[in-house]
C-alpha cells in the first residue's frame, strides 16, 4: 500500500502505511534488525520525496544507527542515507516545514 501511493505522489498516506509497517517489523524481527532498517530507509525516502524535513533527517539517522549494524559504510542504502540527510541539510530554512 506505501508503494501504490508513493507511485501517486501522496506522500503523507505512503508514510501512515509504512509506519504501521514498522510495527509489525519491530514485533516480529526486533527494533534493530537489517529488516527494520531497511524500512527506516523506505521512510526516509518517503518523507525525503515529500519534503518533510524534520522527520526525514529523524528516519535518516534512525535508519543509519539500525544500518550501521549490519553494514558498512559502504553500502548503497546507507551512502544514500547521507547523501539525502547532506541534501536536506543544505536547504534554505524557508523551505524546511513538517509533516509531509
Amino acid at each position: 500500500l506505501a508503494r501504490a501511493c508513493a507511485a501517486l505522489g501522496d506522500w503523507q498516506k505512503s508514510a501512515t502505511h509504512l509506519q504501521k509497517s514498522l510495527r509489525v517489523v519491530e514485533v516480529r524481527h526486533g527494533p534493530s534488525s537489517v529488516e527494520m532498517g531497511h524500512e527506516l530507509f523506505k521512510l526516509a525516502q518517503i518523507f525525503f520525496n515529500g519534503f518533510a524535513v524534520p522527520e526525514a533527517l529523524s528516519a535518516i539517522q534512525k535508519a543509519e544507527e539500525v544500518l550501521s549494524l549490519h553494514c558498512g559504510p559502504w553500502d548503497d542504502e546507507i551512502q544514500e542515507l547521507q547523501k539525502m540527510k547532506s541534501c536536506l541539510l543544505d536547504l534554505p530554512p524557508t523551505l524546511v516545514r513538517s509533516s509531509v
